[in-house]
C-alpha cells in the first residue's frame, strides 16, 4: 500500500472521529482509556441523560442482584469465576447487563470488547434505555414463576436479553446508526430465536417468557407491563407498507403461538390466549380465543401481572358458552340442592342475524367444564 509523504497509510483518514464510539468523538486529548466517564455527554440540554439517574428501585434491584451472585457464588464454587465476571466485578448495573449481552452476541466479526463498549455506552447515555432495562428485570422476576432470583433473570433468561438488545438497537436507530441496529436484530435473532425490528416501539415492564419464535414488526407498538409468551407474533397481512403492524395498550397478556396480524388495536387488560389469531380490534378487557378469534369474555384488573393462561370463571354475560336467558341464569344461581345444572341457549334472530343454539348438560363445576370445553361454541358477540 503507498504511502503518503508524512509516511501515513493512503487510508490514515479514514480513521477518524467517525470511526470511535460515540462517547469518544469529541475527545481531543487522545486518553480514551483513563476516567472514560467523564467522555459521555452531560448537558442537561441533551435528550440523552446522564447515568446519575437512576430510579430507588433500581439502585434495590442492583444490590439484591450483587448478593444473590455473592451467595450463589458460595454455594457452587463451579460458577464462582462467571458469577464474579458478569457480576460482582461490575460496580453498576449497566456494565453488568453490557458484559452480560456482549458475551452471549459475540462472534468473529463483532468482537465482545467491541459490543461492549457500544452496549455501556448506550446504557450509560439514555437514562430511558436503563429504567426500562430495570422495569423488566423486575417483571421477570415478578411474573415467571420459575424465576427465582433478579440475577438468573439478568444471566440466564433469553426474553429479557434478547429485549434489552432490541433497546439498545432501537436507540441506536433513533440515532441514525440503522446499519449497526439491523445487524444487532440479525445476530439476536440467530442467537436467541427472537426477532424485533429496531424501529418498533416497546413500552417498559415487558416479560417476554422463553423468547422463542417471537417475532414483532417493524412498525409494531407494546404499551407498559405486557406479557408476551412464545412463539407470538405481531405481524402484518402482506407487503404493504407503512404502519402496518398491532398496536398492544397497556396490562395485555398474550399467550403462547397467538398470532396478531394487521394495523389493529388490542386494547387495555385485554387477554389473547394461546392459539389465537387476531385479525380484528380487540377492545378493552375482554379475551378473545380461537381462529378466527372471538370474544369469549370479559377479564378485570391486569391480565399480564396475574399470568392466568385460562381463567376460571370469565367475568361474561351470563356463560362463556353462549348468551343464558335471566329464567335459565336465575336457575343457576338458586340451584344449590342439586349439582346438576342445565344451560339451554334458544336460536333467536335478531337484526338479521341468527345466533346459533347450544345446550350444555353437565354434572361438573365450572373448572371441569372449561377442560371438556376448551373452545366454546361459536355465538354472536358485541365488543
Amino acid at each position: 500500500m503507498a504511502a503518503s509523504s508524512n509516511g501515513s497509510s493512503e487510508l490514515g483518514n479514514v480513521w477518524s472521529a467517525d470511526a470511535f464510539p460515540h462517547y469518544m468523538q469529541n475527545r481531543t486529548d487522545g486518553d480514551f482509556c483513563r476516567n472514560w466517564e467523564s467522555a459521555f455527554p452531560r448537558s442537561a440540554d441533551d435528550e440523552q441523560q446522564p447515568y446519575e439517574y437512576v430510579t430507588r428501585k433500581g439502585k434495590l434491584i442492583w444490590e439484591a442482584i450483587r448478593r444473590e451472585a455473592e451467595t450463589d457464588a458460595k454455594s457452587e464454587p463451579l460458577l464462582s469465576s462467571f458469577l464474579y465476571a458478569s457480576i460482582l466485578a461490575h460496580d453498576s448495573f449497566d456494565r453488568a447487563l453490557a458484559f452480560v449481552l456482549s458475551n452471549r452476541l459475540s462472534s468473529p466479526i463483532m468482537l465482545p470488547t467491541q459490543l461492549f463498549e457500544i452496549f455501556v455506552e448506550v446504557l450509560y447515555c439514555r437514562a430511558d434505555v436503563l429504567d426500562a432495562a430495570f422495569a423488566d428485570v423486575a417483571a421477570v422476576r415478578e411474573r415467571d414463576p420459575s424465576c427465582c432470583s433478579y440475577s438468573s433473570a439478568l444471566l440466564y433468561y433469553k426474553g429479557f436479553h434478547a429485549l434489552q438488545t432490541y433497546r439498545i438497537a432501537h436507540a441506536l436507530w433513533n440515532r441514525g446508526q440503522t446499519v449497526l441496529a439491523i445487524s444487532l436484530q440479525s445476530r439476536v435473532s440467530e442467537v436467541f430465536g427472537v426477532d424485533i425490528h429496531p424501529a418498533a416501539r416497546i413500552g417498559t415492564g415487558i416479560l417476554i417468557d422463553h423468547g422463542t419464535g417471537v417475532v414483532i414488526g417493524e412498525t409494531a407498538v407494546v404499551g407498559n407491563n405486557v406479557s408476551i409468551l412464545q412463539n407470538v407474533t405481531l405481524g402484518g397481512t402482506g407487503k404493504e407498507v407503512g404502519d402496518r403492524h398491532p398496536k398492544i395498550q397497556d396490562n395485555v397478556l398474550i399467550g403462547a403461538s397467538a398470532t396478531i396480524l394487521g394495523n389493529i388495536v388490542v386494547g387495555k387488560g385485554a387477554q389473547v390466549a394461546a392459539g389465537s389469531l387476531v385479525l380484528k380490534p380487540v377492545a378493552e378487557h375482554v379475551m378473545v380465543a380461537g381462529s378466527p378469534a372471538k370474544v369469549v369474555g370479559h377479564v378485570s384488573g391486569c391480565p399480564a401481572l396475574k399470568m392466568e393462561q385460562w381463567c376460571k370463571k370469565l367475568e361474561s354475560d351470563g356463560n362463556i358458552f353462549g348468551t343464558v336467558s335471566e329464567e335459565t341464569d336465575a336457575d343457576v344461581l338458586t340451584s344449590s340442592e342439586t349439582q346438576q345444572e342445565r344451560h339451554e341457549v334458544k336460536s333467536e334472530k335478531t337484526d338479521g342475524v341468527v345466533r346459533q343454539s347450544s345446550v350444555v348438560e353437565s354434572t361438573m363445576d365450572d373448572a371441569e367444564a372449561m377442560k371438556k370445553w376448551p373452545n366454546p361454541p361459536d355465538a354472536e358477540y358485541t365488543i
